[in-house]
């Protein structure tokens, strides 16, 4: 089981790391390309979440500052659940992380599935991210709004280790918040869930590095972009020449 080291930040222990999240993309050879081109990236906390199909790919080459993360996971153990992928299964195949709650699950999962499978995740040990974000038109109504409706997907926090705000808005769109939105965003945040927290949502090798002043952001949970090596590449290069 990998687990990255942690640093005190806002008096809190917080994990510093960049989410790679495949979604439904990915082959063999971007399995071999990633593994490949680790090296290059020692520094950075990555943790890759490819599709269920390629997780055992990454199995056998994980150590230090690389790890495994499933995109989902069963709200259910071991048992006749046909088509499910269970915790002790993901753990088994060396996952220790595993993201929850992504919008593209919400138009599926009530919050009840959600905190379901934040709670078998952790009775295994895996630490789970808590993916939370706003639609457009509640972004319009202003920031009162906006917190109002990203508390109330935050209510079992107890079964959290990491909170992931992806504004729904800016996912896949290439918009992201302004520095001064999302600083104060953020940073209601981390007040309200003194946990980590990870921003998402169109984050590209042209804004990592902006991205990275924002007082309070923990780290990175690309879509997109990681799936093409270059500018992957980039990203990773540049965060870990900020952190040195």
């Amino acid at each position: 089981m990998m687990y990255f080291p942690t640093l005190h930040h806002n008096s809190c222990e917080y994990h510093l790391m960049i989410i790679a999240n495949w979604k439904a993309n990915g082959n063999q050879e971007l399995c071999r390309q990633i593994i490949a081109a680790r090296d290059n990236w020692i520094g950075v906390d990555l943790v890759v979440c490819p599709p269920y199909p390629y997780l055992p790919y990454f199995t056998d080459t994980l150590r230090s500052g690389f790890a495994l993360g499933a995109q989902d996971c069963s709200l259910h153990g071991d048992g006749p659940h046909t088509g499910e992928v269970t915790c002790r299964m993901l753990r088994d195949l060396g996952c220790s992380h595993v993201i929850v709650g992504h919008s593209e699950r919400r138009r599926l999962e009530n919050d009840d599935i959600i905190a379901s499978k934040l709670s078998m995740a952790k009775k295994q040990g895996i630490t789970t991210i808590l993916c939370i974000g706003e639609p457009l038109e509640i972004k319009q109504k202003g920031k009162k709004a906006i917190m109002s409706y990203l508390c109330r997907q935050m209510d079992n926090l107890q079964y959290c280790d990491m909170i992931a705000y992806e504004p729904i808005w800016a996912i896949g769109t290439g918009i992201v918040p302004n520095a001064d939105e999302l600083q104060i965003i953020v940073g209601d945040l981390g007040a309200y869930s003194k946990k980590a927290i990870i921003y998402g949502g169109s984050v590209d090798a042209s804004k990592i590095k902006w991205l990275s002043y924002i007082k309070g952001i923990d780290g990175f949970l690309i879509g997109g972009a990681s799936l093409h090596l270059e500018e992957f590449d980039v990203i990773m290069r540049t965060y870990k020449d900020m952190r040195l």
